[in-house]
């Protein structure tokens, strides 16, 4: 990206980043965070030169400052989201989610602000599911429901065969799946000879037999690239869901 600023005119840089990636960027041993108590080599900030970093994009007269990390698992971003969100300064009770694999929780009281992070697995980014995909042409991000008729399904860029689901389509779906009876609120799918008369039968055959439980078919097209929601990707959601869900809990009790 061409933005006309040219290197002499930056004199610091500002660089933030879980622990781990932290630890890398300096060259720091991780070996402590991978296990308890998960004690990091470092937690405060570090400031120098770039060429440090071997950094050469930059003068080597540049500056850095790493903002420093919470703990083992929140890392300088946290701290980096709280400062750019200005929380600290909002009236009232402030609850700030970074959503990922390892997910951190910020929760701003009129006290103090507590954090803490929970191991939310990879299924909010799509990973770990049956039909997984990034956010690119061809995944399925949403869907419209008329249960008188179909579900239909909307793809990035409009792709006619749809390739895979990418995270936050995985969470639209089944959302509104839900919203019509076609999932349990536990997560169940319902068996097509279960379903309402007022559900089509269009619908009805989008459900069918995947091993011993079900699976929804969104699309079985043409090249014979079928792309379904199973039980077991429900469940990997859940599982994410339940772990932040739990964080949240603990955090107001606190």
């Amino acid at each position: 990206m061409n933005n006309k600023i040219s290197k002499s005119d930056i004199s610091i840089v500002s660089m933030v980043g879980n622990t781990t990636m932290s630890h890398l960027l300096m060259g720091a041993c991780v070996k402590g965070i991978a296990r308890a108590p998960f004690n990091s080599v470092f937690s405060d900030k570090i400031i120098g030169k770039v060429d440090l970093l071997n950094l050469s994009s930059l003068d080597e007269n540049t500056r850095f400052i790493l903002l420093p990390n919470i703990g083992g698992y929140v890392g300088s971003d946290t701290l980096g989201a709280i400062i750019s969100s200005d929380m600290k300064n909002m009236k009232g009770n402030i609850l700030l989610i970074d959503v990922g694999t390892n997910c951190e929780l910020a929760l701003k009281t009129d006290e103090e602000i507590l954090v803490c992070s929970t191991a939310a697995g990879p299924a909010f980014e799509g990973a770990n599911m049956k039909y997984e995909m990034r956010a690119s042409e061809g995944a399925v991000y949403s869907c419209d429901i008329d249960l008188d008729k179909d579900i239909n399904i909307k793809t990035i860029e409009d792709k006619e065969d749809p390739i895979g689901i990418c995270g936050s389509g995985y969470i639209n779906l089944i959302s509104k799946l839900v919203e019509k009876d076609i999932i349990l609120p536990q997560g169940r799918i319902v068996k097509p000879d279960k379903l309402d008369d007022n559900v089509s039968q269009n619908i009805k055959d989008r459900i069918n037999k995947d091993g011993k439980s079900y699976e929804i078919i969104l699309s079985n097209n043409k090249n014979n690239k079928k792309v379904s929601i199973t039980q077991e990707d429900i469940a990997n959601l859940q599982l994410a869901k339940a772990a932040v869900r739990t964080v949240i809990e603990l955090l107001m009790r606190e």
